[in-house]
């Protein structure tokens, strides 16, 4: 199966970052078959990024690699040669990439404005704000926190959705361009969904993907 622009892609490492994503989302939801989450794009989605190869497929991720910590993009090829782990890919069931080409046109749009707004996020290093993704009692902390860090940081709209945070989990990102692109609905919370929340397992809406399919397994 070859991926295709706004697939799902998803991974399960071996580093510490992910093991402490499994160990999460094992003792908050019960499974832990996926660690982190991007979302394949061509170069030609993002024609403001020179560097991008416009028939080349990439990765758009939350992660931390020696270079860089937080919101990136990277040749998908070169990301699937060194990551240490399984990666999996799911397809849309219905990917608006492959309808007419006004609709590519008005998604070039959406993705370029969302990459201006959201293209330099940081990666999400809270413990706090990890567990509670997964542990639903911890929200009341974590939106506690968020309430507070309100007043030091300028909210932007994306659409219908309200993003005043400086940093990004991998799941938030892929959540957020999603419902920017009107694949999710807009009331969907994503700092509530983990990465194996995708599958269904505790919101069945997430679950818009044809099948999750080994794109190489180690594991």
């Amino acid at each position: 199966m070859e991926p295709e622009p706004l697939d799902l892609i998803l991974f399960r490492g071996s580093d510490v970052i992910s093991k402490t994503v499994e160990e999460a989302e094992q003792v908050g939801i019960g499974l832990s078959d996926y660690s982190h989450v991007g979302i394949v794009i061509s170069g030609e989605m993002l024609p403001n990024i020179k560097e991008l190869k416009r028939d080349v497929l990439y990765v758009w991720e939350s992660t931390v690699n020696k270079n860089r910590y937080g919101v990136q993009i990277r040749e998908l090829n070169i990301g699937i040669e060194k990551y240490v782990g399984d990666i999996y890919i799911a397809k849309l069931i219905t990917n608006p990439w492959n309808f007419k080409p006004s609709i590519r046109s008005e998604i070039i749009d959406k993705l370029t404005k969302f990459h201006e707004i959201f293209g330099r996020r940081t990666y999400e290093f809270s413990l706090l704000n990890l567990l509670a993704v997964v542990i639903p009692k911890l929200r009341y902390l974590r939106n506690g926190y968020d309430k507070i860090s309100d007043f030091f940081t300028t909210g932007v709209r994306v659409g219908m959705e309200e993003c005043k945070k400086e940093w990004l989990f991998c799941s938030e990102l892929v959540v957020l361009i999603y419902k920017n692109l009107g694949i999710y609905p807009p009331e969907i919370d994503e700092r509530n969904v983990a990465p194996v929340d995708f599958t269904g397992i505790r919101y069945p809406e997430l679950n818009i993907f044809r099948d999750f399919v080994p794109l190489r397994k180690l594991r």
